[in-house]
């Protein structure tokens, strides 16, 4: 019967234990999460909850019902990322977090302290008076519970979260998204019966009004145009060759309008047109924490030929909105976000779109050339004499060389040698050392040659071409250039012709001569001193020695109008 008693006193033992932990333990059992509503200011909000990242767990999107959803939010994440999300608005996020004092734990507090209360009144206690004499004292019924209460309900204050979350959230009205620029995807591939087309050159000319900073409260007030501070920042800014070139190409190649191929002859030849960019101001639209730069440009479009254009326009690009940091690569990103929409305006514009696909659009300046003849009286006849018509071309982004085909100072290199806009600033190195300036005359990029004139009047000496369009294979030549460094310049080596290359509906010249960087533009000429060729390419860059290429002399007369009289 002793051992019947313990067993039903161990068992009362853990059922008062049990019961007074969890009327002092509420907080730490029923309050460890909290039903949260969300209200939006609109209707068909997506919402969703995003917990602390430090601690980890999924996300919940909250079921909306009209503008209002309501979820189950646990207080150990101290916080969660509420995301609101619309098509047609501006995505918006808010932080909530536990700063409400639990309810439960209030409770928590009461059940000890009330089991105090009662044991120290006496209330839990009899007192009977014994037959012998003397008296007992009797704890009631409730005496364990509140002896245990009293004692494990301050160890469970520590358990459980003090804090949760309001009961209610009202989130923040969404805004408008901003007009975005063009969409720069596949929408813009080129049609098939359009001209490829490159980039040559992004330039920024701004002068100092042109560069200014509207600051709007909102995206509604930068729509209605409502700035509340306007101010004019920075000076005059030139810069001849941008960085944002390269950019702008990497999406024409995306859509088709730049040749992929590799290929050692896809440069040669082209019958691409061009672009050329001047950005003229620059708006930097400050809406809050977020940006919108507006560029103001001018765009022109060019044929084979580089001194008249096909067609011209101004345009205004605008980027996406970013969050905006003051980096370079911040700036970077939405001047080329800017430039890449305006870009795309212009693709799209029927003129343009035309330009490309026209044959005579494209050959239209050289419509307006006039015919120059040349002629070869007092031509050179050796090679000792060949060496004085052959120049270095000097420009800022390096050199090529030259050969100088009239009396008076015209010369014919490479267009790639000229290539970046750099006409007004080219030097002639002659063979003697002089260094002279000289003026671009006109260009066609479809044979890659260009035409240049010595600005100061001479009595130069000069090669007459040989202009027919047979190639002797077998034929002895020299190359005359300045290949790798100015200080090499009229260097003559010699090799034969190996072959001819088809390219297209024309014809290179393949030679064994060696040819290095800086011999481009120079003079492929026979053991007379007649200019056969003008060099244009070498297989070194590729690993291959001893093969080369050149323009053969006789395409300069339809390429750049010009007549050679010959006698």
């Amino acid at each position: 019967m002793k051992i019947v008693n313990k067993i039903i006193q161990f068992f009362y033992f853990i059922i008062v234990i049990y019961i007074s932990t969890i009327i002092s333990g509420c907080a730490g059992i029923f309050g460890t999460s909290r039903n949260v509503t969300f209200i939006t200011k609109q209707d068909s909000v997506k919402v969703v909850a995003y917990p602390n990242f430090d601690i980890g767990g999924d996300s919940i999107v909250v079921p909306m019902h009209g503008n209002k959803g309501t979820v189950k939010l646990k207080d150990k994440m101290k916080y969660y990322t509420i995301k609101e999300e619309k098509k047609g608005y501006e995505t918006k996020s808010i932080y909530v977090n536990v700063n409400n004092l639990n309810a439960w734990k209030l409770l928590d507090m009461l059940v000890p302290l009330s089991c105090d209360v009662y044991l120290l009144s006496g209330a839990g206690s009899t007192t009977v008076n014994n037959p012998a004499g003397g008296t007992t004292v009797q704890e009631g019924h409730l005496f364990p519970f509140a002896l245990y209460g009293g004692t494990f309900g301050w160890a469970m204050i520590f358990f459980g979260h003090w804090a949760t979350y309001n009961k209610e959230y009202a989130l923040p009205e969404l805004q408008h998204a901003l007009p975005v620029g063009h969409t720069l995807l596949d929408t813009n591939r080129r049609a098939d019966s359009s001209k490829k087309v490159y980039v040559k050159n992004v330039a920024i000319n701004i002068s100092k009004d042109s560069m200014v900073e509207y600051y709007y409260q909102s995206p509604e007030d930068y729509n209605k145009h409502k700035s509340y501070k306007k101010e004019y920042i920075g000076d005059a800014y030139t810069v001849k060759h941008s960085i944002y070139r390269d950019s702008l190409n990497d999406y024409l190649m995306r859509w088709n309008y730049i040749d992929t191929n590799k290929g050692f002859f896809s440069f040669v030849y082209k019958k691409s047109c061009y672009i050329r960019c001047t950005v003229e101001g620059i708006t930097i639209n400050t809406i809050g924490s977020k940006t919108v730069f507006n560029l103001r440009s001018d765009w022109k479009l060019y044929g084979v030929t580089g001194d008249k254009e096909i067609y011209k326009t101004k345009l205004t690009g605008l980027s996406e909105m970013r969050n905006f940091y003051i980096t370079d690569y911040t700036v970077g990103t939405l001047m080329t976000d800017a430039l890449t929409e305006a870009l795309a305006q212009f693709l799209d514009l029927d003129t343009v779109s035309k330009c490309l696909a026209s044959h005579t659009a494209n050959m239209k300046a050289m419509n307006d050339w006039d015919t120059l003849k040349f002629s070869d009286s007092g031509m050179v006849k050796s090679l000792q004499e060949a060496v004085k018509a052959v120049v270095t071309v000097k420009t800022p982004e390096g050199h090529g060389s030259g050969c100088i085909v009239s009396h008076d100072g015209y010369i014919v290199t490479n267009y790639h040698v000229i290539a970046e806009d750099t006409s007004d600033e080219v030097k002639i190195i002659t063979s003697d050392g002089d260094s002279l300036k000289a003026k671009y005359i006109r260009s066609n990029t479809s044979y890659d040659l260009a035409l240049l004139k010595i600005e100061k009047a001479g009595n130069y000496k000069f090669f007459s071409p040989n202009l027919s369009a047979e190639i002797n294979v077998g034929t002895e030549v020299y190359a005359i250039g300045t290949p790798t460094d100015i200080e090499l310049g009229q260097t003559m080596t010699r090799g034969i012709i190996s072959s001819k290359r088809k390219i297209g509906d024309r014809i290179l010249i393949q030679t064994d001569v060696s040819v290095n960087p800086g011999n481009s533009g120079g003079g492929l000429v026979d053991d007379k001193g007649v200019l056969q060729g003008i060099v244009n390419a070498s297989l070194i860059r590729w690993g291959v020695q001893g093969i080369s290429f050149a323009i053969p002399a006789h395409y300069i007369q339809d390429a750049l109008k010009i007549k050679f009289v010959q006698r």
